[in-house]
């Protein structure tokens, strides 16, 4: 487990203070394990993701980043909210909730495999929140329905400070 770390922190330290995707830097993040991408994550959240973010996108009401790690779909971002805290999520759509009850769970194996057992899962209605202590990172897996006609089920998953 030594070695997956070093790595993981390797890269954190190599991409610090980089928020454009350069090919050489969006290689390296797309040759980590999943579990690397989710250690990765919840090791930068306290920086605001700062080594994983990739291209801005702006708006009058909203500052975000096109994120270099994806763990559910590919359009992940990183975003600056109106509370002052930066937030990773992602979410991908589905047009039938067998399938995205088969994505969600996929998730959640993946996640509990990923995470020590000092992190506790709570569930919430139709939402697993994973933390480990007062200070750390919140993960939150969830899967419920849009408003969306042709893709009315959604899996999000977001990492908070």
């Amino acid at each position: 487990m030594v070695k997956p770390l070093l790595s993981v922190f390797s890269l954190i330290i190599g991409l610090t203070g980089c928020n454009t995707s350069s090919p050489s830097k969006q290689d390296q993040v797309d040759t980590l394990s999943l579990c690397e991408k989710v250690e990765a994550l919840i090791n930068s959240a306290p920086s605001g993701f700062e080594p994983l973010k990739g291209a801005q996108t702006s708006t009058p009401f909203l500052t975000s980043w096109q994120a270099k790690a994806h763990l559910v779909g590919k359009q992940c971002q990183i975003s600056n909210y109106s509370t002052g805290s930066t937030g990773y999520h992602c979410e991908q759509n589905f047009s039938s909730e067998n399938l995205a009850s088969h994505v969600f769970d996929t998730s959640k194996h993946l996640v509990e495999s990923c995470l020590s057992t000092e992190w506790k899962a709570v569930k919430k209605k139709n939402t697993l929140q994973f933390s480990k202590a007062a200070q750390s990172p919140t993960l939150s897996l969830s899967k419920h329905d849009t408003f969306d006609k042709n893709k009315p089920w959604q899996v999000k998953l977001e990492i908070s400070q």
